[in-house]
């Protein structure tokens, strides 16, 4: 007996839909995760592993354990970057920081669906995923100067984004790749507080601009 694969018999309106009636039920949400940074214009190319925690609101918590120790930290009001060796913080409002689009939407911050934001397409022939994967373009319908495209790569068993990667426009790349995704645990409050330690310099981003 033939077996037609999912992947023939929906469309990438269809699958976004499915994507967004998950993270519109997402509360919460926790993973492991590895980050590829590639700029093709420099020719360079960083990794780096951590577990990040997100919640609605714009509450979120990225630990970075390796190779070196970082945590990006929001309460939804402020956004604090602690470089652990280089022993100092940056304090930023969010909103004059702003979220990166794939983080935004998980964290329900995005707007209200990504069809309005975004037209979709599959993305044939793409190096990423697999045999259970959809990989969709998500393409700005206004144009922005901060990236090109967004790819999000979608597993058709849970419709969970498991990779996300924002494609700017000299075609480098921020992949981050998650696994062990756990939804609505019901993450404590206080994961999203950030507490400098008494040794380290605050830096206020907005103190350094040219006056």
């Amino acid at each position: 007996m033939l077996i037609v694969p999912i992947l023939l018999a929906i469309t990438a309106d269809e699958a976004l839909d499915r994507v967004q009636q998950v993270y519109d039920a997402t509360q919460d949400l926790k993973a492991s995760f590895k980050q590829v940074w590639e700029s093709t214009a420099h020719g360079q190319r960083r990794t780096a592993y951590g577990y990040m925690y997100l919640k609605r609101s714009g509450r979120m918590r990225w630990n970075y354990s390796k190779p070196d120790k970082k945590s990006i930290v929001s309460d939804g009001e402020t956004l604090w970057v602690y470089e652990e060796e280089d022993g100092q913080v940056f304090r930023q409002d969010l909103k004059e920081a702003g979220l990166p689009t794939a983080v935004a939407f998980l964290t329900g911050e995005a707007g209200a669906k990504l069809k309005e934001q975004f037209t979709t397409s599959v993305e044939e022939g793409a190096s990423y995923g697999g045999p259970d994967r959809v990989v969709l373009r998500l393409t700005p319908r206004v144009p922005t100067s901060q990236y090109a495209h967004l790819l999000f790569v979608v597993d058709t068993a849970e419709w969970l984004v498991r990779e996300s990667i924002v494609v700017d426009h000299q075609d480098g790349s921020n992949r981050i790749t998650f696994w062990d995704i756990r939804r609505n645990t019901h993450i404590p409050e206080g994961k999203f507080r950030f507490v400098p330690p008494g040794a380290v310099k605050v830096i206020d981003p907005s103190s350094l601009a040219p006056k």
